[in-house]
């Protein structure tokens, strides 16, 4: 009697043991596939990626905004890469590069950007929306507002930015910028106009009136528009204050009716130095 109580034990253990393991093979053989077959995954991604083509794109008025500045004013924004000349550990000459931002305000290729974008620079070269690098004209500078014009042959000219009115401004509203922060080109970063009539000191040289902005601006942003939400330049990006040298939430930018006054002087009296030079060797008989 005992001995058939212990076949009997003996073998529902073996049945039980017989069922775990046919269970523990299928579901371990289970689990790999969903992790490892691409042919499971792919037809689970395929019906969550037919479910959501059913959904239309929803976006808000903000992105809206945002988007058409960006699609109305990029193509007029350029990169500008400096090469100056500089002096190394052991006190020799080597050229030195710089990068900044710029954008393209007259239709004979007059280019609006910041003085120390530009200062002693011996090369200037400009590179556009479609890539086509060109190298630029120094018309002129103006270091007390930090402003400066160069000049690329019209031909490769194709489209202007739209200037606003800088009086208008008022605290709140959005801040867009275009930029070549680090070379990044033409990178889009919004915000809001934090405050006006800002007044900056650096290196000797006071800028006064300036556009407080939260926009992100960093190293290669200089020279580039501030636009508002038609985009329209509202102002020139200039500087930014910083600890660490890295964005913080405060940037300024020049108004561009302050701009629009110093690009035109600076374009006026290039051209009246090149007049006075063409009527002077004209005299001489060259």
């Amino acid at each position: 009697m005992v001995f058939y109580e212990l076949i009997k034990r003996l073998f529902l253990l073996l049945l039980l043991l017989f069922g775990f393991s046919f269970l523990f093979k299928n579901w371990s053989q289970t689990e790999f596939y969903l992790w490892n077959s691409p042919g499971g995954l792919e037809l689970d991604f395929n019906r969550i990626s037919a479910a959501s083509e059913t959904r239309p794109i929803i976006v808000s008025p903000d992105e809206k905004i945002t988007t058409e500045v960006f699609q109305k004013s990029h193509k007029s924004v350029v990169n500008i890469v400096t090469t100056s000349l500089g002096m190394n550990f052991w006190r020799q000459v080597i050229p030195q590069q710089g990068q900044g931002t710029g954008f393209i305000i007259d239709r004979r290729g007059y280019i609006l950007t910041n003085h120390h974008v530009v200062d002693n620079a011996r090369k200037i070269s400009v590179t556009l929306v479609n890539e086509t690098k060109v190298d630029a004209l120094l018309i002129g500078l103006d270091p007390t507002s930090d402003l400066a014009v160069i000049k690329i042959p019209e031909r490769y000219v194709t489209h202007i930015a739209e200037l606003g009115d800088s009086d208008t401004i008022k605290v709140g509203q959005k801040a867009i910028a275009i930029g070549n922060p680090f070379g990044l080109s033409h990178t889009l970063t919004t915000g809001i106009v934090s405050a006006l009539k800002r007044e900056i000191q650096d290196k000797g040289s006071t800028l006064y009136d300036l556009i407080q902005t939260d926009t992100a601006i960093n190293p290669g942003n200089s020279g580039g528009p501030l636009l508002n939400s038609n985009g329209q330049v509202m102002g020139v990006n200039t500087a930014i204050f910083s600890i660490s040298g890295g964005y913080q939430g405060i940037g300024f930018a020049i108004p561009i009716n302050q701009a629009k006054t110093i690009a035109t002087q600076i374009i006026l009296e290039r051209n009246t130095q090149n007049t006075s030079l063409s009527l002077h060797m004209n005299s001489i008989g060259l």
